[in-house]
């Protein structure tokens, strides 16, 4: 099990890699249809607490690299 934890970072980079350009995220990650779903999102509202604050953390930094809606923040 150890080494399956030190595996960790190197088997997440190689499965999103493929996701990634030069500087952002794919939409494609999002399904098929992404693309033309994001364009009609005016405003994403995350709430969430603990690990999933984090990972709402990283939901907004991808909505800005592939949205161009507005991201909220439960906390503030």
């Amino acid at each position: 099990m150890q080494k399956e934890i030190h595996e960790q970072p190197n088997a997440i980079a190689m499965t999103l890699e493929n996701f990634f350009d030069e500087n952002s995220l794919t939409p494609i990650l999002f399904g098929n249809d992404a693309p033309k779903i994001f364009e009609e999102v005016e405003q994403i509202i995350i709430i969430a607490c603990g690990t999933s604050y984090h990972a709402g953390l990283v939901a907004k930094f991808w909505d800005r690299g592939v949205g161009q809606s507005a991201c909220i923040r439960g906390d503030r």
